[in-house]
């Protein structure tokens, strides 16, 4: 019964002058908050610029840095290690070790080539 009443006396004081309420089309915000094709250009390029720059350490750096550094850049991603630059799959195929990973050679693929296998360090 109260919900009736408080429902009736909304319509009442609504009916004697609240205006409608209205919505924007939620496409209209996103459309006007994308950026133009240039902007991403530029953001991109200065991305690049900066990452460019970064240089990765394997005495420093935690495993999961580096080797989103080799998803992105494949096996030629080089990172510092006691002051060279060498390329981390094969430092970690010939034994390299890495701050968070303990890798440990993995299967046989034939052709003298090996796997690796990673065991996720605690922490």
């Amino acid at each position: 019964m109260a919900t009736l009443a408080g429902a009736l006396i909304a319509a009442v004081i609504c009916s004697s002058g609240c205006e409608p309420v209205v919505q924007p089309d939620a496409r209209d915000d996103v459309t006007q908050s994308l950026p133009t094709p240039s902007d991403l250009r530029v953001e991109l390029d200065e991305v690049l610029d900066e990452t460019s720059r970064r240089r990765l350490s394997l005495d420093e750096h935690a495993a999961w840095q580096i080797l989103h550094g080799v998803l992105a850049f494949g096996r030629e991603f080089r990172a510092a290690k006691d002051e060279k630059r060498v390329p981390v799959v094969a430092y970690l195929q010939a034994g390299g070790t890495m701050q968070g990973w303990t890798v440990r050679r993995g299967i046989d693929l034939g052709d003298g080539r090996h796997g690796l296998q990673a065991v996720v360090e605690a922490g």
